[in-house]
């Protein structure tokens, strides 16, 4: 992520949404607290209902490790590049932000291009080509800063 974060001036459209889902990914993967009270808590494991539980074969569900300080710091710069679309481009920034979330365990997109469409009421492939036009803002507003 180092070299290009600091290539950014000559980064591809793919390229720009391969960083832009990675930032997402990882602002996914970081812990966040349950929303709401804790209820009571308690010190005792939890209770053992079959021999297959008792021995750890069930489907544990693994939580990605969390990002480093410096991952951090990839992924506020690159989702930083997200308020360089111009604003009164809003609907199109929104887009741009929806579409980076992917989940850290799955690798994919939290929103499909079907559901950010019903969202907005519109047509799938205009929700596509948006996507492509803000990406390409980005793309051309880091040309100008380097």
């Amino acid at each position: 992520m180092d070299g290009a974060v600091a290539r950014k001036g000559s980064l591809s459209v793919d390229e720009v949404v391969r960083l832009l889902e990675w930032a997402g990914a990882m602002m996914l993967s970081m812990a966040m607290p349950r929303p709401g009270p804790r209820g009571l808590a308690t010190h005792w494991p939890d209770v053992v209902h079959s021999s297959a539980e008792a021995y750890g074969w069930t489907g544990a569900r693994v939580r990605p490790a969390p990002p480093g300080p410096r991952e951090i710091s990839h992924m506020d710069t690159i989702l930083d590049w997200i308020m360089l679309i111009q604003e009164d481009r809003y609907v199109i920034r929104r887009i741009v932000s929806t579409r980076c979330l992917v989940s850290p365990r799955t690798q994919r997109h939290v929103f499909s291009w079907q559901k950010i469409a019903r969202i907005l009421g519109c047509d799938r492939r205009a929700v596509v080509k948006w996507h492509r036009d803000g990406v390409e803002m980005i793309r051309r507003e880091l040309r100008n800063w380097s």
